[in-house]
């Protein structure tokens, strides 16, 4: 199965930036509102994972979506590999366009 880590949203007036609560081990959010603001599923964001996806979604719709299969050593979670290299997400794959991948060609801003 799959587990919701994180969603941001740049719409929902809160600050998600770099001064935000990535690093803090703090759920963020609700689970109700994990698809229309800011969440952080703390529980999940220490698990190990093995895959990653990056979801593009209105409304709780998905839009799109790409899904890489992380190579490197597993049992690490989210969030250590967060914090290791210094809040920048480097999926590193095999298949540099990806797993698996949902974009529509009339995706607008695509």
């Amino acid at each position: 199965g799959w587990q919701l880590v994180i969603n941001v949203n740049p719409a929902d007036n809160h600050n998600f930036g770099a001064i935000a609560e990535w690093a803090d081990r703090v759920a963020v959010g609700s689970e109700d509102a994990a698809l229309s603001a800011d969440y952080i599923n703390v529980s999940s964001w220490g698990t190990d994972f093995q895959f990653i996806a990056i979801v593009r979604h209105q409304l709780g719709i998905c839009e799109a979506v790409k899904i890489w299969e992380y190579n490197e050593t597993l049992n690490r979670s989210l969030l250590e590999h967060f914090l290791e290299s210094e809040g920048e997400m480097h999926v590193v794959s095999n298949n540099a366009s990806g797993h698996m991948e949902f974009v529509p060609e009339n995706l607008t801003g695509r």
